[in-house]
């Protein structure tokens, strides 16, 4: 990654990156919310909600 251009060395803008993890990760926790808050399933909800991040996307 090169800080100084807020870019990853492979291209990807580092704000960009943040805000997509950022998005993903508060779906996933509203996800868990709304089934209950069941223990051991954060990459389930993170896995469906970059199902539905992917499908906005289209």
């Amino acid at each position: 990654m090169d800080d100084l251009h807020g870019t990853y060395s492979i291209g990807f803008d580092r704000h960009a990156v943040e805000a997509i993890t950022h998005a993903l990760r508060t779906r996933a926790y509203y996800m868990w919310l709304e089934h209950g808050r069941p223990d051991g399933t954060a990459l389930d909800h993170w896995c469906r909600a970059e199902d539905e991040l992917a499908l906005h996307s289209l």
